[in-house]
């Protein structure tokens, strides 16, 4: 190391300005030297860098689960410190360390600082990702992005725009003061006890899991995926980022309220051509299988001449569950945020701006007070009677009055079929009764809507009681209802078989009828049916979280696990987190 430490000297005569000298180190120093040189630098720009990463990953702190006692707090500040530390030491063993030995000091430099610029970048992306969608850059994540053309990661692109150029600079800023400072100071013990903090940490931060997973500490192991290539993501831990398990248990996520960005944008929508009337009727405690050709039914028959789905399920088994999720078009977790910010259903806030006229009728079988906190009705609006019999006959008064220049929204609930202790052979003769007023019902409502567009829904927000099975976390057969519609301006006979669910009413009466022009994705988590597109499966958030295909259903446990129900017959499978990605990606699309 003679050249060198002459060159050090020759440096010094130059007023401390080692470019000044007309000595050219990179000509004539030897290999080894090169070597030398590239690997003192290198130390010297990864600490840099570390020092960066460790301001970036702040972020991960800041959307990290919530951390409400000293030891997880402790755990996550020295897991911070030690796993970042960790990388970036793998990072110059692995990569930094053996492009020393191409032995070109100048090249080295280039090359550092291109990786390093790199390696910021894919950071930034991770980060962006983990406090969309609290998971990491992988194999799985990329797979989902490049195959999943709507998955949508929240991520905004242009920030790499302004990210990239200032990482640009910050590592030519570092590249330059490296050279610099390793040419004017000596080896400070200041990188010694540097270290020696950094290795403490990993140690305390590994030790606190090992005592954590022993003991089975949620609070530490909930943390173990905060940071990236720290510990794998399992369903467990996705869960928990996500806040649906708490110290084993499933949270009681109706009590739980933050803040919705609800719609997501200005919804656009033009002027119906003339006046239009929806009305819709749900016969509650009926269910898809009731509806069928040996029962002689007329709904079968009606059924079967207009615009038909025949894989139509309920999320929730709750009746007010569906019909929040039907007025909405929201996840059930999200009501009390809505009921606390006071919003208005994008499709009730469209029909009040076009003065649609709405009422809701039903039996006194129902709480009004329910209805209005899923619907966001007026009690004025809302009209009840002593029997579904006296409903139908007001619904019938109602249409009678209603006003030709206005347009009009009116909803039925009939009960009947859904009051508890009714026998099969009650059940069944209540339904023949219902099955003749609801033909004669919409016999009378296009008679009276002669000449206007008039557009009739028949479904159930509520199945029926006798397919319950208490072995299914889901009730497959009970949930599975009629859902069609007719129209006397439209061709709407069809048979859909694409899955659908209470979700998909509004986006479909926002297009059809409000001539709504915005994405469905920016006002519901639903699609529009008569336009519908087959999909992989509706979700449902309770009474754990469901994932509702057109043959099974697949339920994620609060322990991790999951396994499939198909025909009464429960499999275990390996959690998929592809879907768990896209899962939450759709509950909380308008979580802020």
């Amino acid at each position: 190391m003679l050249l060198y430490k002459n060159y050090r000297k020759d440096i010094k005569k130059q007023d401390g300005n080692f470019m000044a000298s007309n000595y050219n180190f990179f000509k004539d120093a030897t290999y080894i030297e090169q070597v030398s040189r590239s690997n003192s630098w290198g130390h010297h720009f990864i600490f840099l860098n570390l020092l960066l990463a460790l301001f970036s990953s702040l972020s991960y702190i800041y959307a990290s689960p919530s951390t409400n006692n000293f030891i997880s707090f402790f755990y996550l500040i020295v897991t911070y410190f030690g796993h970042t530390s960790f990388l970036f030491a793998i990072i110059f063993l692995c990569l930094y360390f053996p492009l020393a030995f191409i032995g070109n000091y100048r090249y080295y430099r280039v090359i550092l600082v291109f990786i390093s610029v790199i390696l910021h970048t894919i950071l930034l992306f991770d980060i962006k990702l983990y406090l969309t969608v609290k998971t990491h850059l992988s194999l799985t994540t990329l797979n989902l992005m490049l195959t999943s053309l709507d998955f949508k990661t929240g991520l905004n692109y242009n920030f790499l725009y302004i990210a990239i150029p200032i990482i640009i600079g910050l590592e030519l800023l570092f590249a330059k003061f490296t050279t610099k400072f390793i040419y004017k100071t000596h080896h400070s013990k200041a990188y010694d006890y540097v270290g020696m903090f950094f290795f403490a940490c990993f140690i305390t931060s590994h030790a606190l899991h090992i005592w954590g997973d022993a003991v089975g500490y949620d609070k530490i192991t909930t943390l173990r995926t905060v940071f990236p290539a720290h510990y794998p993501t399992t369903a467990k831990t996705f869960l928990m980022s996500h806040g649906y398990i708490d110290n084993n248990n499933i949270k009681d996520i109706e009590n739980s309220t933050f803040k919705l960005k609800y719609p997501l944008s200005k919804i656009e929508y033009g002027k119906h051509s003339n006046v239009s009337n929806v009305f819709y009727i749900n016969i509650n405690g009926l269910s898809f299988n009731d509806i069928n050709e040996n029962k002689q039914s007329k709904l079968y028959e009606l059924m079967n001449e207009n615009h038909n789905f025949t894989n139509f399920y309920l999320p929730y088994e709750s009746f007010y569950d569906n019909l929040f999720a039907t007025t909405y078009s929201l996840p059930a977790k999200n009501r009390d945020s809505i009921l606390e910010q006071d919003i208005v259903p994008v499709v009730l806030s469209l029909m009040q701006r076009q003065e649609f006229k709405i009422k809701m009728f039903t039996s006194k079988d129902l709480d009004i007070n329910l209805i209005k906190d899923n619907t966001n009705l007026m009690s004025y609006q809302i009209y009840d009677f002593k029997s579904d019999n006296e409903s139908i006959e007001k619904f019938k008064d109602a249409i009678l009055a209603m006003n030709e220049n206005d347009s009009h929204f009116y909803t039925l609930f009939l009960n009947d079929l859904a009051k508890d202790n009714l026998s099969q052979k009650e059940y069944n003769k209540k339904f023949k009764v219902l099955d003749d007023k609801i033909t004669s019902l919409v016999n009378f409502i296009n008679e009276k809507n002669e000449g206007r567009e008039c557009i009739i829904v028949i479904s159930s927000l509520k199945g029926n009681e006798f397919y319950k099975n208490n072995n299914e976390v889901y009730q497959r057969q009970k949930l599975h209802v009629p859902m069609f519609f007719m129209s006397n301006q439209h061709n709407m006979k069809n048979i859909t078989s694409f899955i659908a669910s209470s979700y998909d009413l509004a986006p479909t009466i926002a297009e059809t009828v409000l001539k709504v022009k915005s994405k469905s994705q920016d006002y519901s988590i639903g699609n529009n049916l008569i336009n519908l597109n087959n999909r992989d499966f509706i979700i449902s958030d309770k009474p754990s979280l469901l994932l509702i295909s057109s043959d099974f259903t697949t339920v994620y446990l609060e322990n991790g696990h999951s396994f499939i129900e198909s025909n009464k017959v429960k499999q275990e499978v390996k959690p998929n987190l592809e879907d768990l990605i896209k899962s939450m990606q759709i509950l909380n699309r308008f979580k802020e």
